[in-house]
This record gives C-alpha cells, structure tokens and sequence, in this order.
C-alpha cells in the first residue's frame, strides 16, 4: 500500500498545471486498477493493466480512460507503453476521435498562454462546476453585499482569500434552491484580474456583454461557449466528463455541483455507464 501511495504521490507533484476534475478523474482510476492489482501501476505488467481495464469497465470509454491511466504511470516511471497504446489503439480505431479531459486540460493551458482571459474563465467553470449555459450568464462584483442587488443574476464574488460562484439563474434553482460554491484558483485569479483590466472602469462588469458592456441573453450564451472550447458546447463537456467519471462520490458531487439527481445526469446525457462502473473504493 506504501507503493501505491508513493506512486500517486510522485503523480500529484508533476500536476501543478492540470485541472482539479482532472486529478479527480486519475485519482478514481488509480484507485480502481490497483485495487484490483492490488499493486502500483508502474510494478505491474502491460497485460496485468490491460486484464484489469477489460475487468473493471464494461464501454469502451471507460476502458480507453483506464488505459490512458495506465500510461500516464508507465510514462512517469519512463517505462515501455507499446502494448497499452496498441490496445488502446484497438478500442478506438473504430470510432470517431474522442476528446478527453486531458485534452480539455491542455485547452485550458493554452488559452492561458495565448492570454484568451475570458476563454479561460469560462472553460474553467464548464469544467469544475459543470456549468450549463445560462450559468455562465454572470456579474462580477467585490461583495456578497452586491450580490443582493439583482437575486435573479448569476455572480462571481472576488474577496481577498477566495472567490464565491453564486448562480441564481439556472436550470434546477426550483428544486435545490441557489447555489454557492467557494473556491481557489491560481490560473482563474489571474485571468480574472486580467479580464477586467481590459474593461472600462467604474462600470459593471460581465463575464459575456455586449459591445456596450451589456449582458447577453442567456440564447447568445452558446457562441461564447463555443469559442471558448474550440465547437464543443456545454452538453459535450458535461458527456466528456460524466463519462470519465468511475467513483460514486466524484459522480454525486458532480450532480451537487450541476444541481440535478445523478439519475438525471446520466439519462438526460444519453450516457451509456454501466452500474459496474461506479463503484466506491
């Protein structure tokens, strides 16, 4: 077991660029296949990973996610990956190429370094708080106390130790009332103060206006969302991420998050997540 710590250790010290979903994501396979294993990744054999994929998922996605976990810890200890690669080549050389989140993740890099502060706002609460497209609809304000001005917006609330997502406005508020969701983020901080350093001063500030520094109606919200991320639309995402997902406690705080039952989240999604899949670890 002390390996197997070591060996997501040695992971998380490397992941100072990858998003929080994304660990979560590696976190819950790391999870699954050792516990399967019941040994680290990097001490077992190309077949021994490739017989736990086939075990523990029963689509081919999840399979796909598993392997790639695979080679990311074969590739952390500078180890051959042909025969995970091969298989993983198998599973999808039938199909469509598929976005995953670590291709997200490289989006939201790239975005930061081609200095694209809104994109990356908007990308970052797509992928930690599953946003749907009306949440994106938001204020920018430096209180709670703004936020009770207008309790029918959505805003991001700037303070000196964190920063505070209030949406009003989304699709479940009738049935699990506001949400608010505290949080830290060195890569958000910055684009955020960027942004608005761009915009005029002494005026409200929203995250998607018009040229007059107006909102948006929530039917324009799209064509951000798709700038942002490259054609995906916020229902792409969200399918991305429910299907990487292979931990019951991941999965629940992805609906918490949302605002939506777990039930709904994969029915509504059309995901095709088998019961074998979420399993607690």
């Amino acid at each position: 077991m002390n390996e197997i710590k070591c060996e997501w250790n040695n992971y998380i010290g490397g992941s100072a660029f990858k998003s929080k979903q994304t660990i979560q994501t590696y976190h819950a396979n790391h999870r699954r296949i050792t516990s399967f294993l019941n040994k680290s990744i990097h001490s077992s054999s190309q077949e021994e990973i490739i017989e736990a994929a086939n075990n523990i998922a029963n689509n081919k996605n999840t399979k796909g996610l598993l392997l790639n976990c695979g080679i990311a810890f074969y590739n952390l200890y500078n180890l051959n990956t042909n025969l995970l690669i091969q298989e993983k080549k198998i599973i999808t050389e039938c199909e469509d190429k598929e976005i995953c989140l670590d291709d997200l993740d490289k989006r939201l890099n790239y975005l930061f370094y081609k200095e694209r502060w809104r994109d990356v706002i908007i990308l970052y609460l797509l992928l930690n708080y599953y946003c749907r497209n009306a949440d994106l609809n938001i204020e920018i304000v430096k209180s709670i106390h703004r936020t009770k001005h207008d309790k029918k917006r959505n805003y991001i609330v700037t303070r000196k130790e964190d920063f505070v997502f209030i949406r009003n406005n989304y699709e479940g508020k009738k049935t699990f009332g506001q949400k608010r969701n505290h949080f830290t983020s060195v890569l958000f901080a910055r684009a955020l103060k960027y942004y608005c350093a761009l915009l005029p001063p002494n005026m409200p500030i929203h995250l998607l206006h018009d040229e007059d520094g107006n909102p948006i109606n929530d039917d324009e919200v799209e064509r951000f969302v798709k700038i942002a991320t490259e054609g995906l639309t916020e229902a792409d995402i969200n399918k991305i991420d429910i299907e990487s997902r292979g931990d019951y406690e991941l999965l629940n705080m992805m609906a918490d998050r949302r605002g939506e039952t777990i039930n709904n989240l994969l029915f509504f999604n059309k995901i095709k997540f088998m019961m074998t899949d979420i399993i607690k670890i």
